[in-house]
This record gives C-alpha cells, structure tokens and sequence, in this order.
C-alpha cells in the first residue's frame, strides 16, 4: 500500500489554478491539463478541493442558530416526522 504523502503547498497550487480554468470537474485531467506531475489520484485531488481549499468552506464550530437546527432535524428524524 502506498503510504499517504501530506498536500504541499505547490499541489495546492496547481488544484487552484486549474479550478480557475477549468471548474471542478475532470480531476483526471489534472496534470496532463497543467503540464505538471501530480503524485494524486483524481479521488485524491476531488477530496483535496471539497474539504480544504474550495472557497465558500466554512470552518470552525457551528454557530447556536446551526446548533439548534441539527438538534431539530435529529428530533423530528427520530420521532418519524
């Protein structure tokens, strides 16, 4: 098994420029579209965007008003409605 290597900096880099001119879409194309080797499967380069560098990611801990509204859909889940 191949031992997981961590993101630099430069991969992110290239995951964001190619987002910029491409979308988000066709991460198998990656490095034959920028020219440049990634060591990263396309499964690898889709999570890498979806969890760390998309732009609208929210991180941090919920808000109350986010707190309250999983603590209802967990309630209503629960009671069946």
């Amino acid at each position: 098994m191949k031992e997981r290597q961590r993101w630099q900096a430069e991969e992110d880099n290239v995951l964001r420029e190619y987002v910029k001119q491409y979308g988000p879409r066709d991460w198998h194309l990656v490095s034959e579209r920028m020219g440049t080797t990634l060591d990263r499967d396309a499964k690898s380069c889709v999570e890498r965007w979806k969890n760390y560098l998309k732009p609208d990611i929210k991180k941090g801990s919920l808000t109350e008003e986010e707190q309250q509204l999983v603590i209802r859909c967990a309630h209503s889940y629960l009671l069946g409605s």
